[in-house]
């Protein structure tokens, strides 16, 4: 008996001794590679401008960097423009796939990187951080890894077998020249020394790879455009003049490169007005004026997309422009003003976002670029980098000839980065819009368990849901189709029309702070239980409401679901066993009109009784769910023909007012029906919010394009350039003053970016589909309000199932 008590005493001591030292080994993994902060989140731009931390000590880096800048031999012209660019015509690996700029830093000390300031000998001294006595490593072993894809790892041959017979130009400042040294060093690496060359020029720089013909340039050109300080550098920032009129000098440099990388940030944030210059330089420094930095940057940021709009041929040449490289300058402590800027930094920083960046700077380039005819792909690398305080040159670079020492330490240089580090990062991000020009992800997309939805409770106030992306998943297949499903119209059965496409059915909505659940058939008959569910407006909301129809009926055996129309206005599905109905009311406007049931189609001769929803209300009572719309019948650019009181008079009475007038007056009225009509504790209210239709070109100087016309891929270039932001407002006041609660159905912005989802030339126009003749000329024959089925509106009613 004392023998087995003991064995098992021993047993216990075993295991127990055993999983402390599991727990004490996973502390120290849990220290040594991630951090105890390192569950990383992007954090929003902070918006103020530079802090005056950031100005002080900011100016001297930068002069002495520059004044370092090598300059020797002599400039090299452009060889003859190459017709062919080698780079795929299809969409790249863009965020509507995967958002790589967002993720966190993951620690690796398995990865290696593929040179050292030791074995590649194209690196300049202020950045070779381990030659100038930087001894810990950790910064060399952080990997970028992006939330909803694995990102690719840089692959030197991959990307010289894209650049063959090419030139790839980075134009800019010492920052750009920072990502020029660590792409031409990881390329470098696996070329034969006599199969490479370097030639420094002033301002012009180019390695070569022989063997592909490729050549990876440099050229310095810190504002883009032209001024007094491109090549004699001029230290003090008060004696610098800009040309904000031209890029000409700096531009014949940029003529017949295949890829150009642009940036331009850090030479205009010197918290002082900037000398800008219109015309010639010949006449001295008479004539400019003072600007402030933002509005000077904004000109010559315009003054470098009109060259590129003009110039730039999209089908031979690919344009990127590199976000701003975040600096460190102060402390990192924001309550300690003295603090020793990036100085001793080793591991990644989370605790704020952007303080030494400019929001309305940022902002600048987003929207000069957005309005450019050229496509011009951004590389984000500013939320990534801003982590990254321990990726700084610090004091291992140097001042003058000399190497910083430590007593310096306040010399810091917080602009600059390692070399091996961070810019190789960006180089892998550009890396990546190289090489996946023809598929929709890097990797397959990780597939969520979308199941169990019960430990993190899908609450409004827990996470908003019309925040996100849309992310492409093949493995995905809708519930139904136009084939399956025997109650869509013919005008958005794609597929039955002649779509053969499939793509736009794929793309799933992921919101930013959850999981957005699946829509569950089974799970919303259930809930419809005994119960009526009604739709209520114009076709926008008849489309919601197929989709919805077709998704839960894909569950129903056929004797046990019915269709039928119980009046001209009024359709309703039912499914028997669940007694349940799903309808759909026809009510454009939802206030009375003469064009309910007989549609004009003139909407000059269209009359609205804006004091009435009777007529239409008395389908309503007694429904337990319903779900209004209205707003596409009110957006002719007319005044409407608004009317009190009776139609009995005839077209009598009515008065001429502006839409929005109208608008306002009928929303108010159907609001006073729900206040005294819903009992809020048995009865729910939704309202689906606008529609956006992609009725013009997609180019915004195109003014008379084919709209969504052969468009295959979510679009993200612009919100609400169809919509009416006024009438979306006053929606908002008239709900926001009701007494009975009315939730929204958000559907705006995520279906702003999906103009691939349209019917397009998939349709039918007076009961005949489209012809091939007609689909040849789009113009007149392109449905781009309405929405394929199956296809976006599913995603409108997985919102609305997440609020069930």
């Amino acid at each position: 008996m004392m023998n087995s008590a003991l064995a098992k005493t021993s047993v216990y001591t075993i295991i127990t001794v055993f999983f402390v030292f599991a727990f004490i080994v996973l502390v120290l993994r849990t220290d040594e590679s991630t951090g105890s902060l390192f569950s990383i989140s992007i954090l929003k731009l902070d918006k103020s401008w530079l802090s005056q931390e950031s100005k002080t000590g900011h100016e001297d880096i930068i002069a002495n960097d520059i004044s370092n800048y090598t300059r020797t031999g002599n400039s090299v012209l452009p060889p003859e423009e190459s017709n062919d660019t080698g780079i795929d015509n299809e969409e790249e690996f863009i965020v509507s796939t995967c958002d790589i700029a967002k993720g966190k830093w993951v620690f690796n000390n398995m990865s290696k990187p593929l040179y050292t300031d030791h074995t590649c000998p194209y690196l300049d001294k202020e950045v070779s951080c381990v030659k100038n006595g930087r001894t810990d490593s950790d910064y060399r072993h952080w990997e970028w890894q992006p939330d909803d894809c694995v990102l690719p790892r840089f692959d030197p041959k991959a990307v010289l077998n894209k650049l063959r017979n090419k030139r790839l130009m980075f134009v800019g400042d010492s920052l750009q020249k920072n990502q020029w040294q660590s792409f031409v060093c990881q390329v470098q690496s696996i070329i034969p020394a006599e199969q490479k060359s370097m030639q420094r020029g002033r301002p012009h720089s180019i390695f070569t790879a022989k063997e592909y013909n490729s050549t990876i340039e440099f050229y310095w050109a810190p504002f883009l455009i032209e001024s007094n300080t491109d090549l004699d550098i001029i230290a003090d920032p008060r004696k610098r003049i800009l040309k904000v009129d031209s890029v000409t000098k700096h531009a014949q440099y940029w003529m017949g490169v295949d890829i150009l990388v642009f940036n331009t940030y850090i030479w205009w944030m010197n918290g002082i007005k900037i000398k800008s210059l219109w015309g010639s330089f010949a006449n001295g420094d008479d004539g400019f004026e003072e600007l402030d930095a933002e509005v000077a940057y904004r000109i010559g940021l315009k003054t470098w997309a009109n060259w590129v709009d003009s110039t730039v041929d999209p089908n031979k040449t690919r344009v990127f422009f590199t976000t701003m490289s975040p600096i460190h300058m102060g402390s990192y402590t924001q309550h300690e003003k003295k603090g020793y800027r990036c100085y001793n930094e080793t591991r990644p920083f989370q605790e704020y976002w952007g303080r030494y960046l400019s929001q309305r700077v940022t902002n600048i380039v987003s929207s000069v670029v957005e309005r450019m005819r050229i496509p011009v792909q951004f590389i984000n690398i500013t939320q990534m980098s801003e982590q990254r305080i321990d990726g700084h040159a610090s004091i291992y670079t140097e001042s003058g000839e000399n190497v910083i020492t430590d007593e310096q330490k306040h010399h810091s240089d917080c602009i600059h980065w390692c070399l091996p580090g961070v810019p190789d990062i960006w180089n892998q991000l550009l890396y990546t819009y190289f090489s996946f020009l023809n598929g929709h992800s890097v990797t397959e997309v990780e597939e969520i368990d979308k199941t169990n939805t019960d430990d993190e409770e899908f609450l409004e106030n827990k996470c908003d849901i019309t925040k996100g992306k849309w992310v492409f998943n093949n493995l995905s297949q809708p519930l139904y189709s136009d084939q399956s499903c025997p109650y869509i119209d013919k005008q958005v059965s794609c597929v039955k029309n002649g779509r053969t496409d499939s793509d736009y059915r794929h793309w799933e909505w992921q919101p930013d702070d959850c999981v957005l659940p699946s829509f569950d058939p089974e799970v919303v008959l259930d809930k419809l239980r005994g119960k009526r569910l009604m739709f209520v407006g114009d076709s926008l909301q008849k489309n919601q409401w197929q989709s919805f129809v077709c998704l839960v009926q894909s569950v129903i055996p056929p004797e046990q679901k019915t269709m039928r129309r119980r009046g001209p206005s009024h359709t309703v599905f039912k499914a028997k066993e669940y007694n349940a109905t799903i309808e759909f009311y026809w009510a454009p406007f939802l206030i009375e009109s003469n064009s309910d049931l007989d549609i004009i189609s003139d909407p000059r001769k269209r009359i609205l009784k804006v004091d009435s929803v009777s007529k239409h209300a008395q389908y309503w009572v007694g429904v337990d769910i319903l779900i209004f719309n209205t707003y596409i019948w009110w957006m002719n650019g007319i005044k409407i023909k608004s009317l009190w009181g009776s139609f009995s008079n005839g077209e009598d009475g009515y008065e001429e007012l502006e839409a929005e007038v109208a608008y306002r007056i009928s929303l108010k009225t159907w609001a006073n029906w729900v206040d005294s009509t819903v009992a809020s504790n048995k009865i729910r209210v939704f309202f689906t919010t606008m529609s956006p239709t992609h009725m013009g070109s997609i180019d915004r100087h195109e003014k008379r394009g084919f709209r969504c016309y052969n468009e295959t891929k979510p679009f993200n270039k612009y919100w609400g350039r169809d919509l009416n932001r006024r009438v979306m407002n006053i929606v908002a006041s008239v709900v926001d003053r009701m007494k009975t609660p009315v939730q929204f159905i958000n559907i705006t912005q995520m279906s702003e970016r999906r103009i691939d989802g349209h019917a397009s030339v998939y349709t039918e126009f007076g009961g005949k589909v489209v012809t091939d003749e007609q689909k040849a000329k789009p113009r007149g024959h392109t449905d781009c309000i309405h929405w394929c089925l199956p296809g976006v509106p599913d995603t409108w009613n997985q919102l609305f199932f997440s609020y069930l």
